[in-house]
């Protein structure tokens, strides 16, 4: 467990960033100018990018790492929330090559979601053999299997992973890798009282997240800023109590960077 880095609290709570802080930093292009063909040769070469990046390597070898902890070779199956508009978002655009590099990678099932998808960009999705899930789940998925599953949110709203958590809330949550911004920043970096509201499952998942930091070599580097791999290696050693009060979270309604599925 050498080269897994624990997450560790910090005093300093202030308001994390996700999709929606970045639009300053990232890249947009007009969706308008492309037909489908033309979105799919923009995202495929946005994969041949990704693959001669040095990051590329850097989240492999945090994926075998993850692997490793969980005696198992391959992913079976990767769910995609908030991914973005990849035609009008350069960040979304080369998470969605770095999607495609993993479904090659492990031979594996991908499925993704996002209300904000336009019929263009589905069609693209399904033609990349993506599987888009066809309602807002809100992250309420519930994972099927006992092989690793991984869970790519990269930059998404606290809640849809909060949501995640619960939904599968259980001891099978040690099969999960969970691709998403730190969960040292989201606990320790917003308000106490927006945390308890907002992320309670992450916080009592909290002491048990080993956290498997990417060093964002990335030549954008907002498409991957405050990123890392999450995994739960210790989950068989909680007690059977650590598993109550199941309940389903509720959220203010200011949470307007959360879209919900009565509101999408």
């Amino acid at each position: 467990m050498n080269d897994f880095q624990t997450v560790t609290r910090r005093k300093s709570r202030k308001k994390i960033r996700n999709k929606s802080f970045s639009s300053s930093l990232q890249h947009s292009y007009a969706e308008e100018n492309f037909n489908t063909d033309d979105l799919i040769r923009l995202v495929l070469a946005a994969a041949v990018d990704f693959r001669k990046s040095p990051y590329k390597q850097v989240i492999f070898n945090g994926l075998l790492k993850s692997l490793n902890v969980l005696h198992s070779k391959a992913i079976a199956e990767v769910i995609c929330y908030g991914l973005g508009s990849f035609s009008k978002n350069r960040s979304s655009k080369y998470q969605l090559a770095t999607l495609l590099t993993i479904k090659n990678q492990y031979n594996c099932n991908v499925l993704v979601y996002d209300p904000i998808f336009t019929e263009n960009e589905i069609e693209v999705l399904k033609t990349l053999e993506l599987n888009v899930i066809t309602i807002n789940e809100e992250g309420k998925r519930t994972i099927t299997n006992n092989r690793p599953t991984l869970v790519f949110m990269p930059h998404c709203p606290s809640q849809l992973l909060n949501n995640f958590l619960y939904c599968n809330w259980g001891p099978q949550l040690k099969n999960c890798i969970i691709v998403c911004n730190r969960w040292s920043a989201i606990v320790d970096q917003n308000p106490l009282g927006f945390v308890e509201d907002t992320t309670n499952y992450i916080l009592r998942l909290y002491p048990y997240v080993v956290d498997i930091e990417l060093k964002n070599e990335f030549e954008f580097i907002e498409t991957f800023i405050e990123t890392s791999i999450h995994i739960f290696p210790g989950l068989d050693e909680t007690p059977l109590s650590f598993w109550g009060n199941r309940e389903e979270p509720g959220y203010p309604k200011e949470s307007n960077q959360f879209i919900t599925s009565s509101s999408a």
